[in-house]
């Protein structure tokens, strides 16, 4: 028998992976996962589903409603990607993690099948993730889309709710230069006869919606209508929200302004599922303080204290994601603060560079895949923004230059890809 690491480099090398590699590894259609499903007997079909989508926010909407249904007494599949340190991350049931045994047994055991397909990680990984949910006997599965979502692989499920939480740039290369483009893609998940929840309004994406759940004959919402915030109490661990529509207050560890709008997104959705799982009406505000820790959501404003020194994690890799987290940092008032950045290297760069301030401190680096942006590149293109700091080879020697150069009282921000997120994390060994 293969050991976990040896089967994952299998995998890597059999079944190329975007998440590593970038656009070779993308295969539009839906061709090869079609015929996965036929070879594994649709084990989606064993179980209901939710099917979250969106530019940004779906992981924190996925976690959260797999939390939730989880504290009501459900068994609870939640897929999601990508992963930060370890892939089994990807694959949880009521927040405990699909065992490296399995992801071993799986793979040898549909190895021919992989030389056959030949299909690219993610495909296959994703049926990986519903059989294992089906072995389960799982009441519920949260899939997240994995990019798009008129040719996800996830977009074989018969869902019972369709959520789509927002539309901004990203992956226009696959998905279109224009919000409308992105928005048709995203808009092929909506099934006929499925409810859908759209997050938030937008001029340009609102019509493509409307008219998609029309031509299917699906109830649509929009979240962002079904409630309307005060901020009550807000810190870095928890905000505490009251529906000015019903005078609703609850407190939920899903902290920063995005997760406000995410916030409607999920409590909506409870609503409409509230007849499959009446369990979830009893306590889904209780559900809310602790759903990083019920589900295990890492990596979304996620506070960390490491020897003596605050460091914020959170995953904003694109244009409306930064947009949101410099906003957030403003709002909390560090006066003194530390970027370690880097990106993938398919975003228009200086767009999103132009979003920090100029007055903190970087420290560049390229994350440990194939696909990262040069540290050099990104410190040149910074530079020319106004932006100072030094490049680094590796995220070990980053840390170590801005542990020494933060004072007492200082924040450390890490962010502009998942990748680099799950190399401190490993790195550091938290």
């Amino acid at each position: 028998m293969k050991s976990y690491s040896e089967i994952l480099d299998f995998l890597y090398h059999f079944t190329p992976a975007y998440h590593k590699i970038g656009s070779i590894a993308y295969k539009p259609g839906l061709e090869k996962s079609f015929q996965l499903d036929k070879y594994f007997g649709h084990p989606h079909r064993y179980y209901q589903t939710i099917h979250v989508g969106g530019t940004n926010g779906k992981g924190s909407v996925s976690h959260a409603l797999a939390a939730i249904l989880a504290q009501a007494g459900y068994k609870v599949g939640l897929y999601t990607s990508p992963h930060l340190v370890d892939f089994v991350e990807r694959i949880k049931i009521n927040g405990k993690e699909a065992p490296h045994e399995y992801v071993i047994n799986f793979v040898e055991q549909h190895q021919d099948i992989i030389l056959q397909v030949q299909p690219s990680f993610f495909e296959f990984t994703t049926f990986m993730a519903f059989e294992y949910f089906k072995i389960h006997q799982v009441d519920v599965a949260i899939v997240e889309v994995g990019m798009g979502g008129r040719l996800d692989t996830t977009n074989l499920i018969q869902p019972i709710l369709t959520l789509i939480t927002n539309v901004s740039y990203d992956h226009q290369q696959f998905l279109g230069d224009t919000l409308e483009k992105i928005a048709f893609e995203k808009a092929g998940i909506i099934k006929k006869n499925v409810p859908v929840i759209i997050g938030e309004h937008h001029p340009e994406t609102d019509k493509i919606f409307i008219q998609k759940s029309q031509n299917e004959n699906s109830i649509l919402a929009f979240a962002e209508d079904a409630f309307e915030w005060e901020l009550l109490h807000a810190d870095y661990q928890q905000q505490t929200l009251k529906d000015k529509f019903s005078g609703m207050v609850f407190t939920t560890d899903l902290i920063g302004s995005y997760q406000q709008k995410n916030l409607k997104s999920i409590l909506l959705a409870v609503q409409y599922i509230s007849d499959f799982f009446p369990n979830i009406k009893k306590n889904y505000l209780d559900a809310l303080k602790n759903i990083k820790k019920t589900a295990g959501l890492r990596g979304r404003m996620e506070i960390l204290e490491y020897e003596n020194i605050k460091i914020l994690l959170d995953v904003a890799h694109n244009e409306a994601g930064i947009t949101e987290l410099i906003q957030n940092l403003n709002a909390f008032g560090h006066k003194n603060l530390h970027f370690i950045l880097g990106f993938v290297n398919d975003k228009k760069i200086n767009k999103i560079l132009s979003l920090f301030p100029k007055e903190a401190q970087y420290y560049f680096v390229k994350p440990s895949v194939e696909r990262g942006l040069d540290a050099k590149t990104l410190q040149n293109e910074a530079k020319s923004i106004g932006l100072s700091g030094k490049s680094y080879e590796n995220i070990t020697l980053a840390w170590q230059d801005a542990k020494n150069q933060i004072s007492s009282g200082e924040l450390l921000v890490v962010a502009g890809s998942c990748f680099l997120i799950g190399d401190l994390l490993k790195n550091l060994k938290i």
